[in-house]
């Protein structure tokens, strides 16, 4: 059986430039990843979905079900109407089994039926299939893409968006593999909830809508409420990098806490010694990751300096 890695996310369209909490009226793009990595034929993909509380679906002209790229590129695109294409919105799912949102996936698949079936056990019509080589791929061996769809938020400040637990399903001989994503919470705040004169919460539930305070690179503890599906790292360094998978909370994305934010990176590392502020090692991955600072208190692009491992971070 092939090893598929998978995660679900969602990106505030509304705040892409600008940043911030989510607020009533935002845009919000719903994703689920797949990574395959094993040379085995995937066939019957479908992605069921239900949209998430306290949002309404985007549809019409501009808006689609979409398979994007790992930057977030539109690599295929189909209608929420039920069409010829592989993708369909349902505004009102009967019966009870169905589904809003069904993709049939894969190449050489058709639509869900006519009428739409957006069950997640209908596969008369899941006939595509994928290899680990197919487009879009990453670094020429590994397929990787996220099926997105987006929603306008509906709630008012206060109110939590829960996600659905999403599926994609797959098949490599005569049984169904599930892969179900996790419900995320999100709270619809307003521009004020996140400093001292109004307490919100992250995501993650943290002290009054912050991780804490302290000096060094990494806090020891894992979070009041853990990241589901996600490991805890609390030793970050230039030799134990953060991978996928993984989440760590620091007070420098630099594994060395450097403060320079023009270290070389991939790929003009150049030579210099292990120590120069230059060295590609600065970053994370060696030379891949920013080395820059939070933008807590600041009304500028640049925000604040990085914090070396003596400074805590900037604050409301």
């Amino acid at each position: 059986m092939p090893v598929v890695r998978f995660g679900n996310s969602y990106v505030n369209i509304s705040k892409k430039t600008t940043g911030g909490v989510v607020q009533p009226g935002d845009t919000l793009e719903i994703r689920m990843t797949i990574n395959h990595t094993v040379a085995t034929t995937m066939t019957n993909l479908r992605f069921v979905d239900n949209i998430p509380t306290k949002t309404t679906m985007l549809t019409g002209a501009g808006n689609f079900l979409k398979v994007i790229t790992n930057e977030g590129l539109t690599y295929k695109q189909y209608t929420t109407a039920a069409d010829s294409d592989p993708g369909t919105y349902l505004p009102s799912p009967l019966p009870a089994n169905q589904f809003n949102i069904r993709m049939n996936l894969g190449f050489g698949t058709s639509n869900p039926g006519t009428p739409p079936d957006n069950t997640a056990t209908n596969i008369t019509t899941t006939n595509g299939s994928m290899l680990n080589t197919n487009r879009p791929t990453v670094f020429g061996n590994a397929l990787l893409f996220a099926v997105a769809y987006r929603v306008k938020v509906t709630g008012v400040v206060g109110d939590t968006i829960v996600l659905s637990p999403a599926r994609f399903i797959y098949r490599t001989g005569g049984s169904d593999v599930t892969l179900t994503a996790t419900s995320y919470k999100i709270l619809i705040s307003n521009p004020l909830s996140l400093c001292t004169n109004s307490i919100g919460l992250n995501n993650a539930v943290e002290v009054g809508g912050t991780f804490g305070t302290g000096t060094g690179l990494n806090r020891g503890t894992d979070l009041t409420t853990p990241i589901p599906g996600y490991s805890f790292a609390n030793d970050v360094n230039t030799y134990n990098h953060l991978g996928d998978g993984r989440y760590a909370i620091v007070n420098n994305i630099s594994p060395r806490s450097r403060t320079n934010r023009n270290a070389n990176k991939v790929p003009s590392c150049g030579v210099v010694s292990f120590g120069d502020v230059l060295n590609c090692n600065n970053r994370m991955h060696n030379g891949h990751w920013y080395i820059d600072g939070d933008h807590t208190g600041t009304s500028t692009t640049v925000g604040n300096v990085p914090p070396d491992e003596t400074r805590t971070p900037g604050t409301c």
